[in-house]
């Protein structure tokens, strides 16, 4: 893995940063608090998600509120001849993370992984390595150079043993075991169903042997059945005879009760031509009855409509009598209304209403003028207290660092008795903020209360409102009164043309109407009724008897063309042969016999052809059990071989994973050795580790119970940097990074160069080194130096290839 480069905005210290690495050994040099881990802590935050504390911290901390609304780290970096870019951002006041990995494919981005958690599965992935694996071999962190420092209470030689690639093993040891165990479970179901395959032989002969009785029954059957229909053929004429004597039978008996009904029908005939002649004539004797009742009727309608319209005649004089009374009270109550000037009223309300609106105006200003007055006069509170709040922290500050021996101004430790000018000028910045904030808050509660101004205003809005509501109330009253004398006026328009229009049409009326010639009419139709009644029910009398002389006609031919039927039925069923029901139903017992033994015998034949098939499909069943048997226990046998196969690689993984674990400590001691040896100038030799892990020192041959605090560092460098090196070897790709956080804080300058030499001897191990530290003498070594310091004005850190000495020295002195 090589970094490429590290983009930052508003990442702790850092508003806007942009880091691009080279090849070989870069040192990150720049003065204690500068922002130098800052820029490993992106790194591994880019890549794993993790940080300190909590995920606010990461926030740059003099960032205005609206910087805040992102934070952003962002890496690209060369992994196995890849080029990739790992992006987390955080946002909003709950810091919502989000994070994506995207792969350079020719000239463009393609993304490989989306959300926080799937990004940190995926380099997990890609690297090989957990936060806690890759800050344990490759990173060292500040204040965290110790061996296997995992923070869970992991197997140090289990986390080992997954750093080497040595994990593979147990999973593929695991995985032959449940292969194994799939394969017996296997084996033992196909043996627990297997069966016995004599059993399915015998029931297979069986089956054969029955199936050969019942083909022979079925033959002698269809051989049965073959004379049967024989018989059967020769008496179908004497049975088709028989049916036709049944058919031409019963024809003869319905014929016969037709015949009488025909009979019948002349009859009824006969008497409905009697009937309709005596109608007939009944109808012309009544023809002057019906001639003198159409002439009273005709009298009848024109005294009706006489009648109609001196009714109507009548009506008008009602109404037109109405009609002149209700416009006399219409005129009396138009006399009686109101006539109000509107436009006088309106203009009184108008005023009223402007004097509402300005008013209203009033009120508004004096209200926001207050409004104002109570927000800058919160907003000063607001200040003075914030600056009250940092006054005593700032204090409470300086005197926790006076009381350590820290300068409170520089951050670096200091003689004792010099901070006493420091917190002097801290406690009376305290005082003079306290009492600024004393002083806005007794502003802040007079401009709460309402000012007199405001009242006013607001009283004349309710008079206002008053003197408006009056006269509006006014005008409404009035244009009431307006619009019910302009609906009274034009109601007594309509009264009059309506009682011109009725005054016209009874002018226009000539009624005659005689109500004793009309009762005289009305009395002779009541006496011509009953006559004239017959005379209506007879006016179909002719044309009933044309219909029944008609129906009398068919009913004869009918009844003689039934006589002639009977005849030849008699004679066609004489042909036949059959003299009575006694020879017919001979013939049919005889036909119906046979036909019952031939569906008897193919009803057996198809029984014999159902056990037929159920016996071929026993006999194809046992055929299939008996294949299956022999397939199965093919695969029993193959069972058996995969079973013992997959047990046997489990076994031997196992054994060599094991064999391998042992071959770790070894080699590392080896290796640790080895480094310990250079890094000390040969004051140590050799490194032991027991089964946990854990190193001791041996000084010629004797394990060295307790060694000084650089020692320890020296001891767990060259063991991180041996299992650096063993991780790149056994995984087959190199790592190709290495990065190193203040890991010269605790050595003297004759260890700290031996450090410097044996990093400039593994170059050709690591294609890229990190050091990050404040001692300017690993520039001497360094292929590329970075130098990181802090803008005063801007308050930020800086990261520059170039070193700015002023800004170096400025962060020393501010202890930044």
């Amino acid at each position: 893995m090589k970094l490429r480069r590290l983009k930052l905005e508003n990442f702790r210290q850092y508003r806007q940063a942009e880091v691009l690495f080279k090849d070989g050994m870069t040192a990150i040099v720049g003065a204690n608090g500068s922002g130098k881990t800052t820029l490993l802590e992106a790194i591994t935050y880019a890549l794993y998600g993790a940080q300190r504390q909590d995920k606010g911290t990461l926030y740059c901390l003099w960032a205005s509120p609206e910087e805040k609304i992102r934070c952003v780290a962002e890496l690209e970096f060369e992994f196995d001849g890849r080029i990739f870019k790992v992006e987390r951002k955080l946002s909003g006041k709950n810091y919502t993370a989000n994070a994506a990995l995207d792969e350079r494919v020719g000239s463009s981005w393609e993304n490989r992984a989306s959300g926080a958690d799937a990004v940190r599965e995926s380099v997990q992935k890609l690297l090989g390595l957990t936060f806690d694996q890759f800050v344990n071999s490759f990173c060292a962190e500040q204040k965290q150079l110790a061996f296997l420092n995992f923070r869970s209470k992991a197997d140090r030689q289990q986390e080992v043993a997954r750093m080497l690639g040595f994990d593979r093993l147990r999973l593929a040891s695991q995985r032959a075991s449940e292969r194994a165990k799939e394969a017996k479970a296997k084996r033992a179901a196909i043996a627990q169903n297997l069966g016995n395959p004599e059993e399915f032989r015998r029931l297979l002969a069986e089956a054969e042997q029955v199936l050969i009785e019942r083909r022979r029954e079925e033959a002698e059957l269809r051989r049965e059945l073959e004379k049967a229909e024989g018989l059967l053929l020769s008496a179908q004429d004497g049975l088709a005879r028989a049916k036709d004597w049944d058919r031409l039978t019963n024809l003869l008996n319905e014929l016969r009760a037709k015949a009488e009904g025909l009979k019948a029908g002349v009859k009824a005939a006969e008497d409905t031509v009697a009937d309709a002649k005596r109608r007939t004539i009944r109808r012309a004797e009544l023809e002057p009855v019906g001639a003198q009742m159409a002439q009273l009727q005709q009298e009848q309608k024109t005294h009706e409509a006489q009648q109609l319209a001196a009714g109507e005649l009548q009506q008008w004089l009602g109404t037109k009598k109405g009609a002149e009374e209700d416009l006399v009270a219409l005129q009396n109550e138009l006399a009686s209304l109101a006539s109000p000037n509107l436009e006088e009223l309106e203009e009184v309300a108008k005023a009223a209403r402007l004097s509402h609106d300005l008013a209203k105006t009033s009120e508004n200003e004096a209200l926001q003028t207050w409004n104002l007055t109570k927000t800058q006069a919160a907003q000063l509170a607001a200040t003075t207290r914030e600056a009250a709040r940092a006054a005593q922290a700032n204090l409470d500050k300086g005197e926790k660092s006076a009381r350590l021996g820290i300068c409170p101004e520089c951050g670096q430790p200091t003689a004792g008795g010099q901070f006493d000018t420091i917190l002097e000028a801290r406690r009376k910045s305290k005082e003079e903020a306290d009492l600024a904030a004393h002083e806005a808050h007794q502003q802040e509660e007079l401009a709460k209360a309402e000012p007199a101004a405001l009242i006013a205003a607001r009283e004349a809005v309710c008079q206002a409102v008053e003197a408006f509501t009056e006269a509006q109330t006014k005008f409404e009253a009035g244009r009431s009164a307006q619009e019910k004398r302009r609906a009274h006026e034009a109601q007594l328009a309509q009264k009059k043309a309506t009682i011109d229009r009725l005054a016209k049409q009874i002018a226009e009326s000539s009624v005659q109407y005689d109500p004793e010639a009309h009762n005289r009419v009305r009395q002779a139709i009541g006496q011509m009724k009953p006559a004239y009644e017959e005379y209506l029910s007879l006016r179909d009398a002719a044309d009933q008897l044309v219909q029944a002389e008609s129906r009398l006609a068919q009913a004869t031919g009918a009844w003689e063309q039934a006589k002639a039927s009977n005849q030849e039925l008699k004679e066609e069923r004489t042909k036949l042969g059959i003299e009575n029901e006694e020879e017919k139903q001979r013939l049919v017992q005889e036909a119906n016999d046979l036909a019952t033994r031939r569906a008897t015998l193919a009803e057996k034949i198809k029984g014999i052809a159902t056990q037929c098939g159920l016996l071929e499909t026993q006999v194809k069943t046992a055929n299939e059990r008996l294949a299956e048997h022999a397939k199965a226990a093919a695969d029993l046998q193959t069972y058996e071989a995969e079973e013992l196969l997959n047990r046997t690689i489990a076994e031997e993984m196992k054994a060599l994973r094991d064999q391998l674990n042992q071959q770790i400590r070894p080699d590392l001691e080896e290796r640790a050795s080895s480094n310990l040896n250079l890094l000390t100038n040969g004051r140590y030799t050799h490194v032991r580790l027991d089964e946990d892990f854990m190193p001791k020192v041996e000084d010629d041959g004797t394990p060295k119970s307790v060694i000084s605090g650089g020692e320890e560092d020296v001891l767990a460098l060259a063991l991180r940097l041996s299992l650096a090196e063993l991780i790149q070897e056994r995984n087959g790709r190199p790592m190709a990074l290495l990065m190193l956080d203040e890991v010269f804080g605790s050595l003297d300058g004759d260890r700290r160069q031996a450090v410097l030499d044996r990093l400039g001897t593994i170059k050709n191990k690591f294609a890229q080194i990190l050091l990050i530290s404040h001692i300017e003498e690993i520039n001497q070594v360094a292929d590329q130096c970075l130098y990181v310091s802090l803008d005063g004005k801007a308050r930020c850190s800086v990261v520059s290839d170039v070193q700015d000495r002023a800004g170096f020295e400025a962060g020393l002195d501010e202890g930044f």
